[in-house]
């Protein structure tokens, strides 16, 4: 682990492209897994039926992924043609890191304001990733390019543990900080997502530059370049059964565990059991993922 760590301080472009990860990776800890649904289920939804509040958590879940679904093969495709991915990654970024900053911003009763502002946290969360795993091939070679990836994803458990640990310090130890109650504390934690997210990208905005390759004239819209793009793609990937299989077998994986990070603790909260038994079974988990990342 130690030498991996030194080899990715020699690669400027690649240590900067892994604490991208180590700064976005605070925004599924703390925001989509730990923290946000339980203000959701206990601050922003007060006066719903519990069961509700649940259902609108998981609704608004539902929807930002949809809308990710929809957008991130044609964002991509326009990315590639164009060569345009830094310009579309700071721009999903920045929408993650001001929507994690306005969540401090939501109180009592405001469901509907942590709604909105989940599902766009979430696609700028999301659709920044999409055009930050673009990168990885342009600087890894081939040979490591697994090996990059599995520290990003490791470097990023780091990340999102660390800010978890302080802000779940902070809230239950609110008076430790001065502040007057958990839910101000929450607050914060909510604007320290995005304050961290800002500092760990801006390595990755300056250092990581995308390949120059002659872009071809266009005599139509990005928007219809993309869609066609995507059509053209759906059409080959036909003949590639094995690969469709995957795809296909990734996606329900995927979404599946992706689902269960999202609504573990609402549910929990919905079936009794206690707050921070919930949120220290969360971070436990994000420590336990450090080292097996690197041995996976």
């Amino acid at each position: 682990m130690l030498k991996r760590v030194g080899n990715l301080w020699k690669n400027k472009r690649v240590f900067s492209w892994v604490l991208y990860d180590v700064g976005n990776s605070a925004f599924a800890t703390t925001i989509m897994a730990a923290v946000l649904p339980v203000f959701y289920y206990d601050v922003a939804g007060a006066g719903l039926d519990e069961s509700v509040a649940s259902s609108y958590w998981g609704y608004s879940q539902s929807i930002a992924v949809l809308i990710v679904a929809v957008l991130a093969p044609i964002l991509g495709a326009i990315s590639d043609y164009s060569s345009a991915k830094k310009k579309f990654l700071r721009f999903f970024a920045f929408m993650g890191i001001i929507a994690s900053v306005l969540l401090a911003f939501v109180g009592e009763g405001d469901y509907i304001l942590a709604s909105v502002l989940l599902i766009v946290g979430t696609i700028g969360f999301s659709g920044g990733n999409v055009f930050y795993d673009a990168f990885l091939p342009e600087i890894a070679k081939k040979e490591s390019i697994d090996k990059i990836s599995a520290a990003g994803f490791a470097w990023g458990y780091i990340g999102g543990g660390i800010l978890l640990a302080i802000n779940i310090l902070m809230i239950m130890k609110y008076e430790w900080f001065g502040l007057k109650d958990a839910t101000i504390a929450s607050q914060l934690s909510f604007a320290s997502v995005g304050v961290w997210w800002l500092i760990f990208a801006i390595p990755l905005l300056k250092n990581v530059h995308e390949e120059k390759k002659a872009i071809p004239k266009r005599d139509c819209s990005y928007i219809k370049i993309g869609f066609g793009r995507v059509r053209s793609t759906f059409k080959e990937i036909k003949q590639y059964k094995q690969l469709l299989i995957f795809l296909l077998a990734f996606w329900m994986y995927n979404d599946g565990i992706s689902t269960i990070i999202k609504m573990a603790t609402i549910y929990g909260k919905d079936i009794g059991i206690d707050t921070n038994s919930l949120i220290t079974a969360l971070l436990i988990t994000q420590f336990v993922g450090i080292p097996f990342t690197f041995f996976f």
